[in-house]
């Protein structure tokens, strides 16, 4: 469908500039004598657009327009409050967003509560969970975490220790 509208575009444009040129050049040639008339003008040469590259200019300028309602589309959700929804409104969310279920959500919240008790900040949690994560892999085994895992535990950092009262 879009290749279509530029095509119709395209040929659009080129019909309008042939009509154009017809019509000029059918037009009565009135001669003016260079005596009659005399006008000097400076006016430094521009370099006009030819009809192709208008063409590609105005392609451009559509598929623009119709690509920025995606980006705005693109934007992340706003974060809710997750220690005021239920149980079941939680474990929606996260399974929609995170790709998480219950019991992957209850590892996370148990986890960080846990190095939260040896002072860890958030930086040096994720740095010890990706170390782990990667030490699992070598011995070909499946990871308990995951990166989904550490994003929810990043964008919710600061309601993790009231979420864990929430759902125990």
């Amino acid at each position: 469908m879009k290749k279509t509208r530029i095509i119709a575009a395209a040929f659009a444009a080129v019909m309008m500039m042939t009509t154009t040129a017809a019509i000029s050049a059918s037009a009565e040639s009135t001669e003016i004598k260079p005596e009659d008339f005399v006008c000097t003008l400076n006016v430094p040469q521009e370099k006009v657009p030819s009809l192709f590259e208008q063409i590609q200019k105005w392609i451009d300028q559509i598929t623009q327009k119709k690509n920025e309602p995606q980006k705005q589309e693109n934007k992340a959700p706003e974060k809710p409050w997750l220690p005021s929804m239920n149980a079941l409104q939680v474990e929606k969310y996260i399974k929609k967003n995170y790709k998480m279920d219950r019991n992957k959500l209850i590892q996370v919240l148990v986890d960080v509560r846990l190095y939260k008790r040896y002072n860890k900040s958030q930086a040096e949690i994720i740095r010890e969970i990706r170390i782990q994560i990667q030490s699992v892999k070598n011995r070909n085994m499946t990871p308990a975490w995951n990166e989904d895992m550490i994003r929810f535990m990043v964008d919710f950092w600061d309601q993790i220790d009231s979420l864990l009262d929430q759902l125990s």
